[in-house]
């Protein structure tokens, strides 16, 4: 379950909440933005880049409002995405990888309200997590 902040409902923490809302606003929209070039051209670097910086960015952000769901589940997705960087040259880009990618951003929304209301992850966040885990083992 998530928690409302680290310290209490003072101010400092609802300003950082609202700015963490509006961050995730905007760093979904760039990794749809990303996504749409990776999807066409999977060995584009910038666009796989992107996907990593924004995943690392929602992680980052989530762990410090104490959205500790939402920070694991980016932490999955970035882990896929720094591997398919690394081995970029060695790992052929599958379907499963990219329906992963496609799904969990397709997911921060719903995800954002449920941090918001302070109700559990969405139920599907589990099973994507679980997916990113398995193509990077």
């Amino acid at each position: 379950m998530f928690g409302m902040g680290r310290a209490g409902n003072d101010d400092f923490d609802l300003e950082l909440r609202e700015v963490f809302f509006a961050e995730l606003e905007d760093v979904t929209q760039s990794l749809d933005r990303a996504f749409v070039i990776w999807r066409v051209n999977a060995l584009d670097p910038g666009a796989l880049k992107d996907l990593r910086r924004g995943f690392h960015t929602i992680k980052g952000s989530a762990l410090l409002v104490g959205a500790d769901a939402l920070g694991d589940f980016c932490r999955h997705l970035e882990q896929l995405t720094i591997r398919l960087i690394e081995q970029q040259v060695k790992i052929k880009v599958t379907p499963a990888m990219i329906v992963t990618v496609e799904q969990a951003i397709a997911l921060l929304p719903a995800f954002s309200k449920s941090v918001r209301d302070g109700r559990s992850p969405p139920p599907q966040a589990q099973a994507i997590a679980n997916r990113a885990q398995r193509l990077v083992a």
